[in-house]
């Protein structure tokens, strides 16, 4: 609105969403994590209160995507996702647990699944990409690379997955005697997501107005990466790695800053030392910008 020169509007919605804010920080923590809902009684749901549905992944990974609430709330909230949710031996990032069976109250239509199926107490791939995601934005790099190593199909480890290995799944049951079974396969909305949060929060791409810039979230969990970038005739093979300094050669030599789309093929190997993990949108990013 302001880039529009619609101030008004836009101290109107500043307005609103501090509101907002104010009031998810007063009536939505748990004291561990964020509920997810209310129903219409004042009774809330995702909550330490309830025995279904303790816990929504989708509130703890959108109070830092949505970078609107408490900082050190939104990071515990995360890490309790992370604990509750996160089933390392079967592969599975869960959307919510317990799953709903016998609650009295109805949230819905997702009560209609089967416990431990799609959303109801399953991996929905959507919100598991979501949490990788929240988690890199926190900084926590490691735990970021292992939830998206383990909803990829390829690294499927269960003999019950059934489904195509080349492609994701909207969802990974828990229910006991199908657990670690994939379902609709071919899910697009997911593999776009998995896709953005892959190269553009882990591997740190970023597209610019005049080129673009990476900035690596280098971990135990993931220490290297080949990008191959083409824009404007030119290509350039990005070849990163976690490394004891930050050193960056470009097509064997030391890189000076120096970028241009030339139409040629051009190899950058760059170098990251812990100290070169950034912030996102730091000044501090490796700039591949042309230029003038």
């Amino acid at each position: 609105c302001e880039g529009r020169g619609d101030g008004e509007t836009a101290k109107f919605y500043r307005k609103c969403a501090d509101e907002i804010s104010e009031n998810i920080e007063k009536n939505a923590w748990d004291g561990e994590w964020y509920k997810r809902a209310f129903f219409d009684d004042g009774k809330p749901l995702g909550s330490k209160e309830n025995a279904e549905c303790r816990i929504d992944s989708i509130s703890q990974s959108w109070a830092v995507i949505a970078d609107g609430t408490d900082k050190k709330r939104a990071e515990t909230a995360v890490k309790s996702a992370l604990k509750e949710l996160f089933d390392k031996e079967n592969g599975i990032v869960k959307l919510l647990t317990p799953p709903f069976e016998k609650s009295a109250e109805n949230p819905g239509y997702i009560k209609s699944y089967i416990p431990g199926v799609r959303e109801n107490g399953g991996q929905y791939t959507h919100a598991a990409v979501f949490a990788a995601l929240g988690m890199l934005r926190i900084g926590m790099n490691k735990e970021g690379a292992e939830l998206l190593f383990t909803i990829n199909p390829l690294m499927q480890k269960s003999p019950s997955y059934k489904v195509e290995p080349y492609v994701l799944a909207g969802d990974v049951y828990t229910e006991a005697s199908n657990i670690g079974r994939g379902g609709w396969s071919w899910y697009t909305g997911a593999a776009g997501w998995y896709r953005t949060v892959f190269i553009e929060e882990l591997c740190g791409y970023c597209q610019t107005p005049r080129g673009f810039s990476v900035r690596p979230r280098f971990s135990e969990a993931f220490d290297s990466f080949t990008l191959e970038v083409r824009q404007k005739g030119t290509v350039y093979v990005i070849k990163a790695s976690k490394s004891e300094r930050d050193f960056i050669a470009l097509d064997g030599r030391e890189w000076k800053n120096e970028f241009s789309f030339d139409g040629g093929v051009h190899t950058a190997e760059i170098f990251v030392a812990q100290k070169g993990f950034v912030p996102q949108n730091s000044s501090e990013n490796i700039d591949f910008s042309h230029r003038l």
